[in-house]
């Protein structure tokens, strides 16, 4: 049986962009999230960007599926403010739906941008005010499913290409 691995890659300036397996679609018959395929097995994959809708995947092998936008609720997302009010995410954000400090409290949160949120207070570690939030948000997607036909190789790397159109 042969090994198939695939890598994914992004142009260099699209560093905002992250990719991952879909858990949910990625099942097997006893409900448990694969990580190997056979032949003909789609995988399934979701592409983040803060502009789902410009991506485009491209494989060296098999056929990409492109299933389109999804949007998904991000909950729980621990963000700290230790010298500056704002906060990367790990996804891009489309809406805050709410946050909870846990312990001191910088005030409200709002998002800067699509990467990143600011708490309306700045912390300050000579004051010994110091936080961290769990955020829950929602994000958007653009889902592909990548098929490989059957090869009479023992091993072989398949790259699929990611990148984001200019609109």
């Amino acid at each position: 049986m042969a090994k198939v691995t695939v890598s994914f890659v992004t142009e260099e300036d699209d560093k905002q962009i992250s990719i991952e397996s879909d858990q949910e679609r990625n099942k097997d018959y006893t409900d448990k999230t694969k990580t190997k395929f056979r032949y003909g097995d789609t995988a399934y994959f979701r592409v983040y960007s803060h502009e789902p809708d410009t991506i485009q995947a491209i494989s060296t092998d098999g056929d990409i599926s492109d299933l389109g936008l999804f949007s998904d609720i991000i909950t729980g997302e621990i963000t700290t403010f230790i010298s500056e009010s704002s906060a990367a995410t790990g996804k891009p954000i489309k809406n805050i739906y709410g946050y909870e400090w846990l312990g001191n409290s910088l005030g409200s949160i709002t998002m800067i941008d699509p990467y990143s949120v600011r708490s309306s207070e700045a912390p300050s570690v000579a004051d010994d005010n110091i936080a961290m939030a769990s955020i829950s948000y929602q994000t958007s997607y653009r889902l592909f499913g990548l098929t490989l036909s059957k090869k009479d190789i023992d091993e072989y790397p398949v790259i699929v290409y990611v990148r984001s159109l200019d609109v």
